[in-house]
């Protein structure tokens, strides 16, 4: 009889994310202020495969569309996870977040009439596993070129990061049994 394939972690928390209440438990401790706006329970899986005009392909690992509770109604909000299950951390990580990010919204922008509609906010979370702790760039401003005078013309980018490199499994798997208002059970 043949085995299965073991599970990598990277599969096994991107399916633990798809479950609703997996994601408003991050989402609680990433966003506090907004997640009772989000309707996660409804959150929609988004194609993650993208095509880039060289013919290449970038693919995020998961992609989530939740709407987002306004006193104008629902807008949609995108939700981009990525899990980094890497032995050290990419210094490049920002600005594959931020090419998701063009990209889903090069996708979904409405052809016909470009200001009927606004781009959707995006929320970029990077789990990062690796056995190294985080000591890289977050941020697009910290991988850009000098002159700093040109900084602030530049766009602003910086997902949220949570460095699981420090954590056994176990601290993981029992995170999310501690209060989260008083700090406890809060990974990264």
């Amino acid at each position: 009889m043949e085995s299965a394939a073991p599970m990598q972690p990277d599969r096994i928390f991107g399916e633990l994310l798809q479950q609703p209440d997996n994601l408003r438990a991050v989402l609680r401790d990433v966003v506090p202020d907004v997640v009772d706006q989000l309707r996660v329970e409804e959150m929609v899986s988004v194609r993650s495969k993208f095509r880039l005009p060289e013919g290449f392909g970038r693919e995020a690992d998961l992609l989530f569309e939740v709407p987002f509770q306004t006193t104008a109604g629902d807008v949609p909000f995108l939700i981009c996870v990525a899990i980094e299950h890497r032995s050290t951390p990419d210094a490049m990580m920002a600005l594959r977040t931020l090419t998701y990010a063009t990209l889903y919204w090069n996708r979904e922008r409405p052809v016909s009439s470009p200001l009927e509609r606004l781009l959707p906010p995006i929320l970029s979370i990077v789990f990062y596993t690796g056995t190294r702790p985080w000591n890289l760039p977050r941020a697009i401003a910290a991988i850009l070129a000098e002159p700093a005078v040109l900084r602030p013309l530049q766009p602003i980018w910086q997902p949220i990061y949570r460095d699981l490199s420090a954590h056994s499994a176990d601290d993981l798997a029992n995170a999310g049994d501690g209060d989260r208002a008083g700090g406890e059970g809060r990974i990264g």
